[in-house]
């Protein structure tokens, strides 16, 4: 993004394609200061890649989730703000295998607020997040083993330091909102 914030270059899905912008395979990959919103699964997706930056990123409004990072490894979420995602505003799904000597994806300075869950980590091997916020969301976080078929089940490794995770439990689903 050109401007001085993700506010000033607006990437826009169109609700059919899957995703809004994706990274498969695409080693190296950075993404910077931009907003990325309807996604008809994710706005951000990147997947099988080796070192990905993911920074300076507003993501919103997508089906499922504002970011997907899945079997990747030497990644890097930073100054991101998730909301308003029918599934979960960040989510580093199969991350790499080390067993605790070594942390893969580094998530920090993360805002996730108003999506179903701010934080999805299914097989979440390898994560280090610190310093973020998930607020507001219908739940906060699910760091676990439950969803069969992922690479990297059992999930045997995530590190958690100096977050806030409050404020949860929205209900999204009032007559309300339905209607």
């Amino acid at each position: 993004g050109m401007g001085r914030n993700p506010k000033d270059v607006l990437i826009v899905g169109d609700r059919l394609k899957r995703d809004v912008i994706r990274a498969d395979r695409a080693d190296g990959f950075y993404l910077r200061n931009v907003w990325v919103e309807q996604g008809a699964f994710n706005d951000v997706d990147v997947v099988e890649t080796n070192g990905f930056r993911l920074r300076h990123l507003v993501t919103a409004y997508a089906q499922n989730y504002g970011i997907l990072t899945f079997a990747s490894d030497h990644g890097l979420y930073e100054h991101i703000d998730a909301y308003k995602n029918g599934d979960s505003g960040i989510y580093p799904g199969s991350g790499p295998e080390g067993h605790c000597k070594r942390y893969g994806i580094e998530i920090r300075q993360v805002n996730s607020h108003d999506n179903v869950l701010g934080y999805s980590g299914p097989a979440g091997n390898g994560t280090w997040t610190h310093n973020s916020r998930f607020h507001d969301n219908n739940a906060g976080i699910s760091d676990d083993s439950f969803a069969s078929g992922h690479p990297g089940m059992p999930q045997d490794c995530s590190k958690w330091e100096n977050n806030q995770v409050n404020s949860n439990n929205q209900n999204f689903f009032t007559n309300d909102r339905d209607a």
